[in-house]
């Protein structure tokens, strides 16, 4: 494993993307070491070690996802099933995490940067604050799979509302805890 300075003085040394992609393969294959050691264990023949080794998985949680789903096609029926009951299992508690996470960015009011604009456009792009990129976060984390052109039409008719209503659709979705797509018909464009 390699220890943070080691990453640091490679990531410095990096001067490309090529380097810079060779030490995230480099990296994500040592993070997922530990999970792939233990889905061996599990399939291997000693029963003491199976159960010990699942138990590891389910405490590593997220950290097992990518290796249990790396055993796609390699495992019986009964245990392809707990692969993924555990792998569904360790994405809800990350999403939950992600979640908490988010939901206290929806209190920030304060405004983010604006990017710069590549060409000339009929309308200034509307002022983001870190609740608005929150919000519209939760929405792509709630409605997962969602078509990505309405997911953008939806982002833009949210942040062309005024500040109010975007507070007050914010507001709405947190104590409902539904977070739907805007009426269109209520934003002007």
């Amino acid at each position: 494993m390699m220890r943070p300075s080691q990453i640091r003085g490679e990531l410095a040394a990096a001067r490309d993307e090529d380097a810079e992609s060779e030490l995230a393969t480099k990296l994500r294959e040592q993070a997922q070491l530990p999970g792939s050691t233990l889905v061996e264990l599990w399939q291997g023949p000693d029963e003491e070690l199976s159960e010990r080794a699942l138990g590891a998985m389910i405490d590593l949680g997220a950290s097992s996802i990518v290796p249990l789903l790396a055993t796609e096609g390699g495992l019986e029926p009964a245990d392809r099933v707990q692969a993924l009951q555990l792998s569904v299992e360790a994405e809800l508690a990350l999403r939950q995490r992600v979640l908490k996470a988010l939901d206290a960015m929806l209190d920030d009011r304060r405004p983010l940067p604006g990017r710069p604009q590549l060409a000339p456009t009929e309308r200034a792009a509307p002022e983001k604050r870190v609740c608005d990129e929150a919000y519209l976060l939760i929405r792509k984390l709630v409605h997962f799979g969602e078509d990505e052109l309405d997911a953008i039409v939806d982002g833009d008719a949210f942040l062309s509302l005024p500040d109010e209503q975007r507070d007050a659709a914010i507001a709405e979705a947190r104590r409902t805890q539904t977070w739907n797509r805007l009426q269109i018909d209520e934003v002007e464009f």
